[in-house]
């Protein structure tokens, strides 16, 4: 029979799985809501692919997200922004790491 140590991490290490899932829906939705910004951004302001994307200015892309532009994702890892293109946003590889397994498609993130 196994000792209940046993039993509880288990059962811990199950019960964790849901709350990652949200925590990379809400990584991807996050990725995914600053990308359209910058999508917004460069076509309100005449950018082709590999411009540089202006972040800071008060007319930069943060400006074109309701909420607050977050340059860290919830486990504290940064964000890595590139030039006007396929891959203007990108989560970071050890936020992808820390949630392996997850049922969520990260897409072009």
């Amino acid at each position: 029979m196994p000792s209940s140590g046993c039993s509880l991490r288990w059962l811990s290490q199950a019960s964790k799985s849901p709350v990652n899932n949200l925590r990379a829906a809400a990584l991807s939705n996050d990725a995914r809501q600053q990308d359209a910004a910058i999508d917004q951004w460069a076509l309100n302001n005449g950018m082709t692919d590999g411009a540089t994307v202006d972040y800071t200015s008060p007319s930069g892309a943060e400006t074109y997200l309701k909420t607050t532009w977050n340059t860290v994702d919830l486990l504290g890892n940064a964000y890595s922004y590139g030039n006007v293109g396929t891959q203007q946003v990108q989560i970071a590889p050890a936020t992808k790491n820390a949630l392996a397994g997850v049922s969520i498609d990260w897409g072009p993130y």
